[in-house]
């Protein structure tokens, strides 16, 4: 994975061993704001991703889609940090204005 800090969107990258070489497998650009953080989930399947357009975003890697977007109704500025728990289970933001909102993610 590769996080542009700062930028509208991510890119994933997978390893052609028969062409020895990095290709781009995914990209994903569903923010309207700078991305400011980004966890990988404990199954290696997704991403997600926290914005400065006060949301946070899942994206499938394996198929390259972003399942969804989830903008806080409590959010008043931009989301600073996001984090899966190790298990995977729970998800957890935090933001500009110091909040903190935790999802259950199962």
């Amino acid at each position: 994975m590769h996080q542009p800090f700062f930028q509208l969107f991510i890119q994933t990258w997978k390893y052609d061993a028969g062409l020895s070489k990095w290709n781009c497998s995914s990209t994903f650009g569903i923010h309207t704001d700078a991305i400011t953080g980004m966890d990988l989930h404990v199954t290696g399947d997704f991403i997600v991703t926290s914005s400065m357009d006060r949301s946070w975003a899942l994206h499938d890697i394996n198929t390259g889609v972003s399942l969804t977007k989830v903008i806080g109704p409590d959010v008043d500025l931009g989301l600073t940090t996001v984090q899966f728990h190790p298990d995977g289970a729970i998800l957890a933001t935090g933001g500009v204005d110091f909040q903190v909102c935790i999802v259950i993610t199962r």
